[in-house]
């Protein structure tokens, strides 16, 4: 078998599957690492909210499927602020929605990456082997949304670039301040 990036992202899925009890039926209801309010809490900054920023609701819509909460972590030291995924698996196929929020207030978009108008400046890579990625910067923060999909009953990733895309610029909308202080 020859080994490249579809090979050990396919081994990687599979191994995450069987960890996560990935049998014939959606992996619903699993406890999530760390509770989302805690992440919240310990955040301690306006981007520390990554499961605030990507919903259940919104990887639902995404996947067609139920979504199962997976990691939701924090981090006050380091540049990750914050970071949520949501998933839905059985034992052949799975699909991954994940939102990191960095301190890193730059952007090194990849060679073949499209430019996106989202933030202060962003970008899109589709890649057949890893998903989509959409990556910008807003309020001095670097925010990194990607999907991926493997396996037969899941979508082609790529095709469901339009959706991460607006997926995206919601996440876009919901980091403005509100005017007059209402919700």
């Amino acid at each position: 078998m020859k080994w490249n990036a579809r090979s050990a992202m396919s081994l990687a899925c599979g191994f995450w599957m069987v960890a996560c009890g990935g049998g014939g039926e959606p992996v619903e209801g699993r406890p999530a690492t760390a509770d989302p309010q805690v992440v919240l809490e310990r955040g301690g900054m306006p981007g520390g909210r990554a499961c605030e920023l990507v919903t259940r609701e919104d990887a639902e819509a995404l996947f067609g499927r139920p979504a199962a909460p997976g990691e939701a972590t924090a981090s006050l030291a380091g540049q990750l602020v914050s970071r949520c995924l949501w998933s839905w698996a059985t034992a052949t196929s799975s699909q991954r929605l994940e939102v990191h929020i960095w301190r890193v207030p730059a952007l090194a978009p990849p060679a073949d990456a499209e430019p996106f108008a989202l933030g202060s400046q962003g970008f899109v890579r589709v890649d057949p082997a890893t998903g989509v990625r959409v990556e910008w910067l807003q309020g001095g923060l670097r925010y990194a949304l990607a999907y991926d999909a493997q396996g037969p009953s899941a979508p082609q990733a790529a095709d469901r670039t339009a959706e991460v895309e607006a997926l995206a610029r919601r996440i876009g909308e919901r980091l403005r301040p509100r005017r007059g202080g209402g919700p």
